[in-house]
């Protein structure tokens, strides 16, 4: 049985509440046991590890960094398949590098710089699963900046982290070469029109939508390499404030 300091039990307190609440916004549970090892090891870790961090939240995820390609969606319907961010091509991720954030994350008392790792390291996508929720913990929440709490009951917050996300996923991007978000509409179907199957054209549809998430050419510099502009820092800070409601005190 572990035994904590009056600090100890509200930081682990408000850790517990922190991945509660991000499960919440995944719609995925992750179980009491598991939530409590991990955060026993943010409390006895001075700089986490993303890998024993991972294996402890995600145990039955058998790689830690993702052997595939992704993309993250956002609308998945009859009509539009979109991407609201396409992952780095999985052979480029480089856990090195990723470590290398969380430690300067855990080096820097600024809050804006923290959260431009956290965003480097969603644009990366370096997981199959579970992204956000350790991206979120790994760089904001141990540092005492609640996002996921925020996000759960702020309509604010949610508006500028969208915000800020389609800037960060290259949306204003004039190059479509360039774009970090891709949108494929469908073909439009008469009703009438016995001789097209709908489903045959989906499937179409759909393996072309693979094919440029597959064939996604993209540098490492664009995917590690991040510029944020006076316009985005503001609504970063306006999004730090807000989360300040919802944080502990220690």
């Amino acid at each position: 049985m572990n035994t904590y300091t009056p600090s100890e039990s509200r930081l682990s307190a408000y850790l517990k509440q922190c991945i509660l609440n991000s499960n919440f916004i995944e719609q995925d549970f992750i179980p009491n046991e598991t939530v409590n090892e991990a955060v026993q090891y943010i409390l006895d870790s001075n700089q986490p590890n993303i890998d024993e961090l991972y294996r402890l939240l995600f145990p039955k995820r058998q790689h830690v960094f993702r052997q595939c390609n992704v993309y993250v969606s956002g609308k998945n319907n009859s009509k539009v398949i979109s991407a609201d961010n396409i992952g780095i091509r999985h052979e480029l991720i480089d856990p090195h590098y990723l470590q290398e954030l969380v430690n300067k994350a855990n080096q820097t008392n600024d809050p804006i710089t923290k959260f431009k790792y956290y965003l480097i390291y969603q644009r990366i996508h370096p997981h199959e699963d579970g992204n956000g929720r350790i991206g979120r913990l790994l760089f904001l929440e141990i540092y005492n900046i609640p996002l996921s709490t925020t996000l759960r009951y702020s309509i604010k917050a949610r508006k500028l982290m969208n915000e800020i996300f389609i800037y960060t996923n290259g949306s204003s991007v004039d190059d479509a070469k360039l774009r970090f978000d891709v949108i494929m509409k469908k073909h439009q179907i008469k009703t009438d029109d016995d001789a097209i199957c709908r489903y045959e054209i989906e499937i179409e549809d759909r393996a072309k939508f693979m094919r440029l998430i597959n064939d996604n050419q993209r540098t490492c510099d664009q995917y590690y390499i991040l510029d944020l502009k006076d316009e985005i820092t503001a609504k970063i800070n306006d999004l730090i404030s807000l989360t300040q409601t919802y944080s502990h005190t220690c």
